[in-house]
């Protein structure tokens, strides 16, 4: 039996007064649903909300009103089994989100009540809306919305060229976001009003969901009248059975706090603390990773707390000087245009988080990072989201659980070591070319302080980070701190041949190559999430292999090799072309497309060329440990799976795989 969330918003004219509260109260419980969204409550305290609160057996968060105007709130039946994970609101009585898990199904619900046409804020309330439809969950906003989007649709009577100030702002939500109207997209062409006057009727009220929710969860949209309302009452019912629910994900640094002065000093303190009288070992690596997590989580927490009180100090004495300005123009303007200032900071600090989260790189230091970098943090989003895939029986299934076994067992197999002809191996290999011994003698020895250096610095910046969420940036930060401590860890872990357990772990997360056959694992292409302290250590064999290829690699692999590109090989290719013609000679092209390349390099063949290539026994050494007892989990839906071994492969997103993929190859040509 499909189970239905009942979502329904109203519109409700004031429920300031106890027999106005007592009739929606009523009316409430006739209707009875999960979800109720009010706007125009009047609500001014939160004793006034928790009154309601125990009148109806609803959970309620608010945005207060004042002088019994606006007023917003989102009520949720106790009945349900829900989980609220975070909410927020302005103190102006026109918007409150909520973000909660409804059956294990995550949700974001906004809830506004739209200034009207003429108020000067309108343009700038919508602009505030952005940042609050960037999320992962599904999205739902709702609310009165004082402006209709079609004249002929969405209206009956009176001049059909006004009411629609605000549908320029509110299209770009709706394409920046990936909305549908949720009735439009059950009755496209059907005419009808939520609100009535006296000599026109509009549809101002109205739900806006993401379209992927809205294809597989969108049941019903029913509009009834409110007897003491001048608004109707409209309702949705979704199922939350063809729900994705997205998980928790992992921690990440958020590379903007290394511009926090604070931050950098206290971090310095709470450093030499930790490694006081420490050896350096790997336990104690561990551990200090850890311990760096939970001091950044509780540093951000309390930073965040301070904002956040701040910027609803700002919000409340705005509202205040607006209602002052309304009776005394021009005496509170200059502290209204203050507030507005710092309130815009703030707010370009949460873009600068899109962007951060985007991982783009792009950024004009003089341009708000609106349409953009949210439109790209949600395709993001987007382009990792798996609603179903089929098992080895060709069977399909949706629910996260399978998902996460189907896509975990795809990449055990497919990274599974199989039995190789060690005998062909050796016969492919015997007339490799190799390196002379003073070439091969200059990728040999430990770590230097400045390799690690170089490393960081040639690394591409902000890249997502592997399980311990430590960022390059972080790491380039703290350098004079981090690097000395590297230096012996990694000539450590070389003398005893085993990395640090979170350098051997990645994540996999993945990426659709094609959303027409989306459900088959092959077409998901996989991404290994590596801990920065593992890229580095790879970045510093890959320069040292990246000085050496050129020496063992013929002219005709240009994959990867320093100094050469692709067009390198059309120019060859058009070459050979030209010769055969004018020789007159038979030319066959042979293209070879290698499945799943990168995944199926055998770890003994690998290191059997190397040596065949005349690489020292350092260098292999450090090539064994990167790819010693490594293991990964797979990323669904933000879901982690149980770990695996990984016993082939060279992993893509590691710097150094493409050049051991190239060595690879050179027996083929």
């Amino acid at each position: 039996m499909e189970r239905f969330l009942k979502i329904v918003s109203l519109n409700v004219n004031g429920v300031g007064k106890l027999h106005r509260k007592r009739m929606f109260v009523r009316e409430l419980k006739r209707v009875n649903p999960d979800v109720c969204l009010v706007q125009e409550s009047h609500v001014e305290s939160v004793n006034e909300g928790m009154k309601i609160e125990s009148m109806c057996g609803y959970k309620a968060i608010w945005s207060f009103g004042c002088n019994r105007q606006y007023g917003v709130g989102i009520l949720i039946n106790n009945n349900l089994n829900y989980e609220i994970i975070k909410f927020d609101f302005d103190h102006s009585g026109r918007m409150v989100f909520l973000d909660i898990s409804i059956n294990g199904v995550n949700f974001r619900f906004l809830n506004i009540y739209a200034s009207s046409p003429s108020c000067p804020e309108r343009r700038a309330f919508f602009d505030y809306l952005y940042k609050y439809c960037v999320t992962s969950h599904f999205l739902i906003l709702a609310g009165d919305f004082n402006f209709i989007m079609d004249s002929s649709l969405d209206k009956l009577g009176g001049n059909p060229d006004s009411g629609t100030e605000g549908r320029v702002q509110m299209r770009k939500i709706i394409q920046d976001f990936d909305l549908v109207d949720a009735f439009r997209y059950l009755h496209p062409k059907k005419i009808i009003t939520t609100w009535r006057g006296p000599n026109v009727s509009t549809r101002i009220d109205r739900f806006y969901i993401s379209s992927r929710f809205a294809s597989r969860c969108l049941k019903i949209h029913n509009v009834w009248p409110c007897h003491f309302s001048d608004h109707d009452f409209i309702g949705i019912n979704v199922i939350l059975d063809n729900a994705r629910s997205i998980g928790p994900g992992y921690w990440k640094f958020n590379n903007s706090i290394l511009d926090d002065g604070s931050y950098n000093l206290e971090f310095r303190c709470f450093w030499q603390e930790l490694i006081l009288n420490q050896n350096i070992t790997h336990e104690w690596w561990e551990h200090a990773k850890l311990e760096i997590k939970k001091f950044t989580l509780a540093y951000c927490k309390r930073k965040s707390k301070i904002k956040n009180s701040r910027k609803r100090d700002l919000e409340r004495r705005y509202t205040e000087l607006v209602l002052a300005e309304y009776n005394n123009r021009g005496d509170y303007l200059d502290q209204i245009n203050s507030i507005k200032k710092e309130l815009s900071a703030l707010a370009l600090a949460d873009d600068r988080g899109c962007l951060i989260r985007s991982k783009s790189d792009y950024l004009d230091n003089n341009e708000k990072p609106t349409k953009y970098f949210l439109e790209k943090e949600t395709k993001r989003g987007k382009d990792k989201i798996i609603t179903q895939l089929q098992d080895l029986d060709n069977i399909t299934y949706s629910e996260n659980p399978k998902l996460l076994e189907i896509a975990r067992n795809f990449y055990l197999d497919l990274f599974t070591r199989e039995t190789i002809d060690i005998t062909l191996c050796n016969e492919f290999l015997a007339d490799l070319p190799g390196l002379d011994n003073d070439v091969s003698e200059s990728c040999e020895g430990y770590i230097t302080l400045n390799e690690i250096q170089n490393s960081l610095i040639n690394m591409n910046s902000d890249r997502s980070p592997g399980s311990d969420g430590l960022s390059r940036e972080f790491y380039l930060y703290f350098l004079d701190l981090f690097g000395p401590v590297l230096v012996e860890l990694y000539n450590s872990s070389f003398d005893s041949g085993f990395l640090c357990s979170s350098q051997r772990l990645s994540y996999i997360t993945l990426l659709c190559k094609d959303r027409n056959n989306s459900q088959l694992m092959k077409n998901w292409r996989p991404i290994s999430l590596l801990n920065i302290d593992y890229k580095i250590l790879s970045k510093v064999i890959q320069r040292r292999l990246s000085l050496v290829i050129s020496e063992i690699v013929g002219p005709d692999q240009t994959c990867s090799v320093p100094g050469r590109t692709i067009s390198d090989n059309l120019h060859f290719i058009r070459n050979i072309i030209d010769y055969v013609k004018q020789k007159q000679l038979d030319c066959a092209f042979v293209n070879i497309d290698s499945q799943k390349a990168f995944d199926r390099v055998d770890h003994s063949f690998l290191f059997s060329a190397l040596s065949k290539f005349n690489f020292g026994p350092s260098f292999i050494r450090w090539v064994r440990l990167l790819y010693k007892d490594v293991s990964s989990s797979v990323i669904v839906n933000g879901f982690v799976s149980e770990l695996f071994p990984v016993t082939r492969s060279v992993r893509q997103g590691c710097s150094l795989s493409p050049l051991l993929y190239t060595e690879r190859k050179k027996w083929v040509s």
